[in-house]
């Protein structure tokens, strides 16, 4: 199951409670961010102080301003870009725009990559209606997401990636908490857990760089003495089926694989 990083933005309150809601219950919970038209918040979203580096989806409507009448890509486009200004990932992200009409995620796209722009280009962009998802039962969100995603194979396999290794981290540190938790026989005991976790990881980075490097660079002596554990878990979390199934997914996506001409 997916545990994408999602970045909600509307500008009517009403309608992100009910698409945070919608997104909560299909199991994608999200950063919800009311979008304020005042003169003292210039972007609309300068009052946010989440860090959304990682994030990767971003939703917003695209009429935050409530532009009556015709909608028009160049008055649309210019609280867009300010969000994105503020708001887009580092890393690789997908750009969902909330709308009926499909020509206009395109125009403004194009506003949006011109060469003075300086927005973190996402790696793929859609649309959806946001009618559909207003009450919470009317349609599937997730598989609606997912179908946006899957037209971009390296985003949604190195998606895969990035929450396998996530997952696999969990369950090195939950199985290090096992090793060390001391039996329930007679309370908590807290403290010997402590003790006994800290006398365990204190042993992983002898073993990993020597008991003299370990108190030289004690940091680097853990970091390398928990990788083995985590790639031991990494690869042992999927299936053979599941493995097969990646493999045909990666073969299909990385098609020059195996050439010197990639």
């Amino acid at each position: 199951m997916f545990r994408i990083p999602i970045v909600l933005v509307d500008n009517v309150q009403d309608d992100l409670d009910k698409l945070n809601q919608a997104f909560a219950l299909s199991g994608l919970p999200c950063l919800p961010i009311l979008y304020k038209e005042d003169p003292d918040n210039v972007t609309g979203v300068d009052h946010v102080v989440a860090d959304t580096r990682h994030a990767r989806i971003i939703a917003l409507d695209i009429n935050l301003k409530d532009a009556g009448g015709t909608l028009d890509a160049k008055i649309l486009y210019v609280a867009i870009a300010d969000v994105l200004e503020k708001l887009a990932p580092t890393g690789p992200y997908y750009l969902v725009f909330w709308s009926r009409h499909k020509n206009l995620p395109d125009e403004i796209v194009t506003l949006l990559e011109r060469p003075e722009s300086n927005i973190s280009a996402p790696i793929g962009y859609g649309y959806l209606d946001k009618t559909d998802f207003l009450q919470a039962d009317s349609a599937d969100l997730r598989e609606e997401l997912l179908k946006l995603i899957n037209e971009v194979c390296i985003f949604r396999l190195m998606l895969g990636w990035e929450q396998r290794t996530s997952h696999a981290a969990s369950y090195t540190l939950s199985n290090l908490y096992q090793i060390a938790a001391a039996p329930h026989d007679n309370g908590w005991k807290m403290e010997e857990t402590k003790k006994k976790l800290i006398t365990l990881v204190t042993h992983i980075a002898h073993e990993s760089v020597g008991h003299k490097n370990s108190k030289d660079s004690v940091n680097h002596a853990v970091e390398r003495g928990l990788l083995p554990i985590l790639e031991d878990k990494l690869l042992g979390m999927t299936s053979d089926k599941d493995s097969d199934s990646l493999n045909d997914e990666w073969g299909k996506c990385l098609e020059t694989r195996g050439s010197r001409n990639y």
